[in-house]
């Protein structure tokens, strides 16, 4: 689970059109980052969700923090102003012999992008058990 930090500030300093860019540019650096087997999406807002088949919190967690860098190394240009933007990531994965539902995997990965958040944004949170 992905949240694009401040976002609020953005579009009210900047207008919706340029929140929308901005998230446009997100996107793009994301993608980088993928595998053609990895799904991205929009949660809602200025929230993301990566699904990685196979990945274990390792691989997640590698890759979680190239996706925060990617974002973070240089401002995202919009038709206005580059704007420098950041991504708090929360990672959860299936564990083996455990139970969870696809909603517990998501709940588990929005409760670590909370942690991320709390912990002063633009940083990783893994939920291991």
């Amino acid at each position: 689970m992905i949240d694009a930090d401040h976002f609020k500030d953005v579009n009210d300093s900047y207008g919706h059109a340029i929140g929308d860019q901005v998230l446009i540019g997100i996107v793009i650096r994301l993608k980088k980052c993928l595998r053609d087997s990895d799904i991205l999406a929009r949660y809602g807002g200025e929230e993301f969700v990566i699904l990685m088949p196979g990945a274990d919190i390792n691989t997640a967690s590698v890759v979680a923090e190239r996706l925060r860098e990617e974002v973070k190394k240089t401002p995202i240009p919009t038709s206005r102003v580059s704007l420098p933007i950041t991504i708090s990531i929360g990672v959860s994965v299936l564990i083996e012999n455990v139970d969870l539902t696809i909603d517990d995997l998501v709940n588990r990965a929005d409760q670590a992008m909370y942690e991320a958040k709390h912990s002063g944004r633009d940083c990783v949170r893994l939920i291991e058990k």
